[in-house]
C-alpha cells in the first residue's frame, strides 16, 4: 500500500462513482463532498472525518473505519461488508436502508441517527450507546448487543433473531409490534417503554427490570416465572397459593 500524507483534506468535491482500492485514508477530512455510488475496497480510514457530505449508495468492502467521525451526513442505502467501525461517532446521520454484514461496532456512538429499515447481520455492538434513534423496521440477526444503552429509540416493527443482549438498557423506547426470537435479555432494563403488540419468543428475561411499564392485556405462556415480582408482589408465590 502506497504511503500517504499525514492528513488529506477535501472540500466541496464531487467524487461520484469513484473507486478506491487498498488506500490509506487515515485522518482524511471530507467537508461538503459528494460521494454517491462510490466503491471502497480494502481501505483504511482510521480516525477519518466526514462532515456535511453525501454518501448515498456507497459500497464498502473490507474496511477499517475505527474512530471515524461522521457529522451531518446523508448515507441512504449504504452497504458495508467486513467493516470495523469500533469507536466511531455518528451524529445527525441518515442511514436509511443501511446494510451491514460481518461488522464490528464496539463502543459505537450514535446520536440523532435515522436507522429506518436498518439491517445488521453477524455484528457486535458491545457497550455501544445509541440516543435519539429512529430504527423503525430494523432487522438484527446473530448480533451481540451486550451492555448496549438505548435512549429515546424507536424500534417499532423491529425484528431481532438470535441476539445476545444481556445488560441491555432501553429508556424512553418504542417496541411497538416488534418481534424478538431467541434473544438473551437477561439483566435488561426497560424504563418508560412502549411494547404494544410486541412478540417475544424464546427470550431470556432473567433479572430484567421493567419500570413504568403497561402490561394491559399482555399474554405470557410457557414461562419460567421463578422470583417474578410485579408491583412488589411475588407472582410465582401468588400463583402457587392459588393452585393450593
Amino acid at each position: 500500500m502506497a504511503k500517504k500524507a499525514k492528513s488529506s483534506e477535501f472540500k466541496q468535491q464531487s467524487l461520484s462513482e469513484a473507486r478506491f482500492e487498498e488506500c490509506d485514508l487515515s485522518r482524511a477530512q471530507l467537508v461538503r463532498c459528494g460521494l454517491p455510488q462510490v466503491s471502497i475496497t480494502r481501505c483504511i480510514g482510521h480516525a477519518m472525518s466526514i462532515t456535511d457530505s453525501e454518501l448515498c449508495k456507497l459500497t464498502g468492502n473490507d474496511l477499517t473505519l475505527d474512530d471515524a467521525r461522521l457529522q451531518d451526513v446523508s448515507a441512504q442505502r449504504l452497504q458495508l461488508t467486513d467493516a470495523n467501525l469500533s469507536g466511531a461517532c455518528l451524529n445527525d446521520v441518515n442511514l436509511d436502508q443501511l446494510k451491514l454484514s460481518n461488522a464490528s461496532l464496539k463502543q459505537l456512538s450514535l446520536d440523532d441517527v435515522d436507522l429506518a429499515s436498518f439491517k445488521l447481520n453477524n455484528a457486535a455492538l458491545r457497550a455501544s450507546e445509541l440516543s435519539d434513534i429512529d430504527a423503525t423496521g430494523m432487522r438484527l440477526t446473530d448480533a451481540d448487543l451486550t451492555g448496549v444503552r438505548l435512549t429515546d429509540v424507536n424500534l417499532s416493527r423491529a425484528e431481532l433473531k438470535d441476539v445476545e443482549a444481556p445488560g441491555l438498557s432501553l429508556q424512553d423506547g418504542t417496541l411497538k409490534a416488534g418481534k424478538f426470537d431467541n434473544v438473551d435479555l437477561s439483566g435488561v432494563t426497560f424504563s418508560n417503554c412502549a411494547a404494544i403488540e410486541a412478540q417475544f419468543n424464546d427470550v431470556d428475561f432473567e433479572r430484567a427490570r421493567l419500570s413504568n411499564v403497561s402490561l394491559k392485556h399482555a399474554v405470557i405462556e410457557d414461562a419460567d416465572i421463578t422470583g417474578l415480582t410485579i408491583n412488589g408482589v411475588r407472582v410465582d408465590e401468588l400463583l402457587a397459593k392459588r393452585k393450593a
